[in-house]
C-alpha cells in the first residue's frame, strides 16, 4: 500500500507536470467539484466517528488499514483532516490538462472525479450497513 502511494505521489508531480498544459489555472469547475469531495470525506468523517463509538464487540469495526479496526476519535479526525487536505493540495498541482501520445488528457478532472467516486461509494456502502453519522 505506501509502495502504491509513493509511486503515485512521484508520478503526480515528477512526471505529469513535465506533460502539463495550463498548470496554475484552478475554474470554478475544479472549486465545486472539490467541495463535493470534501463533503462526501465529511460525511464519512461523520460514519467512521460513530464507528468509533461503538463497542469492539458490537460487530461493526473499521475497514480502512491505516485506521485499524478500532481507531480512536482523535485518529479518524486526525485522518480525515490529513487526506482532505492532501487530496485538495494532489488536485491544486495537478494540471489542467496533460498532453499524453498526443492526446489531452483532463488530469485534474480525472482525480477529482476519482476521489468523489471513491468517497461516494464509500458512503454509500456505509449507509447500506446502517452505519450512522455523528460528529
Amino acid at each position: 500500500m505506501k509502495t502504491i502511494l509513493i509511486v503515485t505521489v512521484m508520478v503526480l508531480f515528477f512526471v505529469v507536470p513535465v506533460f502539463a498544459n495550463n498548470v496554475n489555472i484552478w475554474t470554478a469547475q475544479d472549486t465545486i467539484m472539490q467541495m463535493t469531495y470534501i463533503g462526501l470525506q465529511t460525511i464519512d468523517t461523520g460514519q467512521t466517528l460513530w464507528l468509533a463509538g461503538k463497542p469492539k464487540n458490537s460487530g461493526y469495526y473499521e475497514l480502512n488499514p491505516i485506521l485499524g479496526r478500532h481507531p480512536s476519535k482523535v485518529a479518524v479526525i486526525g485522518y480525515m483532516v490529513g487526506t482532505s487536505a492532501l487530496d485538495t493540495f494532489i488536485a491544486y498541482k495537478l494540471p489542467r490538462q496533460v498532453n499524453i501520445l498526443g492526446m489531452m488528457v483532463p488530469a485534474r478532472t480525472l482525480f477529482q472525479s476519482l476521489s468523489i467516486g471513491l468517497e461516494a461509494g464509500t458512503d454509500i456502502r456505509n449507509a447500506a450497513l446502517k452505519i450512522g453519522v455523528k460528529f
